[in-house]
């Protein structure tokens, strides 16, 4: 199963971050029916792989009612595409309007997660700071809808490493 989480974030501003997560629960079916009993638990697992469990009751806000923070908000558009376990996860630009800091967060939780569901993370991402990049496994690069490179970024670092070297 594929799942998508959009680059803007579509969450109910009057929701609590647990309710938010239990609403999404029921609304899908196959996780609803295969957690039917064991929904509440699902949220918490939810919560505490997302690091969302100091926020767990806040509102998630939005315009008009302040609410959680960006990154928060972000981690928890992903938990809502998590509950469905996909083995593939689309992001489109999940580091887009974050601050370094919570950008990095959110990197950090979606590489461990792959790690940790043994699932394949996908991500359009523009200028990522070194910290970020370094969190890749493979790397496809586009200009103009042509592609530069597609491999590891151990393998494209190393080429680079040394063009930088013979420059100067």
């Amino acid at each position: 199963m594929r799942r998508y989480v959009y680059q803007e974030d579509v969450l109910l501003p009057t929701l609590t971050v647990r309710e938010t997560l239990l609403f999404a629960v029921k609304l899908h079916s196959k996780a609803h029916s295969r957690h039917r009993r064991q929904a509440a638990q699902l949220v918490e697992d939810l919560l505490r792989e997302l690091s969302l469990s100091k926020v767990a009751d806040s509102r998630v806000g939005g315009e008009l009612l302040r609410g959680i923070s960006g990154g928060e908000r972000r981690r928890l558009s992903v938990g809502l595409e998590l509950i469905t376990e996909p083995r593939i996860l689309f992001l489109d630009e999940p580091t887009s309007g974050l601050d370094s800091h919570a950008a990095l967060l959110v990197m950090s939780m979606l590489h461990d997660m792959a790690a940790r569901r043994n699932s394949v993370v996908i991500c359009t991402i523009h200028q990522p700071r070194s910290s970020i990049f370094n969190r890749f496994h493979r790397l496809l690069l586009l200009a103009e809808g042509r592609r530069l490179f597609f491999g590891t970024v151990r393998s494209l670092l190393c080429p680079c490493l040394i063009f930088l070297q013979t420059v100067h």
